[in-house]
Parts: structure tokens; C-alpha cells; sequence
């Protein structure tokens, strides 16, 4: 009897540490892209933001008498590119900032250029609470493309920003 009642304790206390530390994840549409800095960026939404990445390079290396097993330790880190998606409207913030680029030797005497930005991307939850938050850092926008027009098409006109940048990080 007592092997029962300590089993069906442990299971009880198993469940209800499973119904309590569990929670659902988030989805990966409830997100904001909030662009400041040197720009004037228009309100509205992306539908696509992709990229978000980072990797560090592994170097290896062997020490003298130990030829099995090469030691490995941390090397560069790279950021990827990041690719913003919009629908395309009235608003010439895009192309206004990417165009910011050209006037880089009027702003030579300038340690902060004009044509770099800081990027928030808030994830938030099903409340729209701010659960996370992405800084990229010194972005600017390497590649600027407005979508295919076709006489046929009925598809929304997409215009899309690749974003070149020195680095996020998780606030």
C-alpha cells in the first residue's frame, strides 16, 4: 500500500510540474520592426523578416604529444544580412534610406553616417506583450528591389530591403 500511495504521489507531483513549467511558443507572426536613427521610416508593417542569424567560425589546432584530438576554440563572428518584406504603398522611407548611401563623402567628417540605422524586431505574444527583443546595430540597406509588375498578375506589389549590418543582440 505504501509502494502505491509513493507512486501515485510521484506521478501526481510529475504532472503538475509538467502543467506548470510548460508553455506553448510563440508565433512567428506577432512580431514589430521599429527603424530609428538618422531616417524617417513610415508606420507600416513587414510581412517578412528573415536572416536573423549568426555563426562563429571553429578553430582548430593541436598541441605537441596529443595528436589524437585537435583542440578546438571559438574564432570570428559573422552576421548575416537580414531581408525585410512590405507591401508596397505611397511611403519612399525605403528607398530614401537606401539612397542615403550614395551621400556617404558629404558625411566623410561625420563619425555617425547618415545612412546607418538601428533596427528593434519585437517579438511579441498572444496579449501583444513584448517578449523579446532583437537590436541590430549600424544597419543599412545594402540591396533595395520593388516586386515583379505584371500586366497579368493580381498578386500585392512586394518591396524588399537586404539589410547589412555590424551585429545584434538580445535585449
Amino acid at each position: 500500500m505504501k509502494k502505491l500511495l509513493k507512486k501515485l504521489a510521484l506521478e501526481a507531483n510529475a504532472t503538475q510540474f509538467a502543467e506548470a513549467g510548460r508553455r506553448d511558443p510563440y508565433k512567428n507572426f506577432n512580431y514589430l520592426v521599429e527603424i530609428t536613427g538618422n531616417n524617417t521610416f513610415a508606420k507600416a508593417g513587414f510581412s517578412s523578416v528573415s536572416g536573423l542569424t549568426m555563426g562563429t567560425e571553429v578553430v582548430e589546432y593541436r598541441e605537441g604529444g596529443d595528436n589524437f584530438t585537435p583542440r578546438k576554440s571559438p574564432g570570428q563572428t559573422s552576421f548575416d544580412d537580414i531581408t525585410l518584406e512590405r507591401g508596397m504603398s505611397e511611403d519612399v522611407d525605403a528607398w530614401n534610406w537606401a539612397t542615403k548611401v550614395f551621400s556617404v563623402n558629404e558625411d566623410s567628417h561625420n563619425n555617425d553616417p547618415k545612412f546607418r540605422a538601428t533596427i528593434l524586431i519585437k517579438l511579441r505574444d498572444r496579449e501583444n506583450n513584448v517578449v523579446k527583443t532583437w537590436e541590430v546595430q549600424r544597419a543599412w540597406i545594402s540591396n533595395y528591389e520593388t516586386g515583379e509588375l505584371n500586366g497579368d498578375g493580381n498578386d500585392v506589389l512586394v518591396e524588399t530591403m537586404t539589410v547589412t549590418h555590424e551585429g545584434f543582440r538580445l535585449l
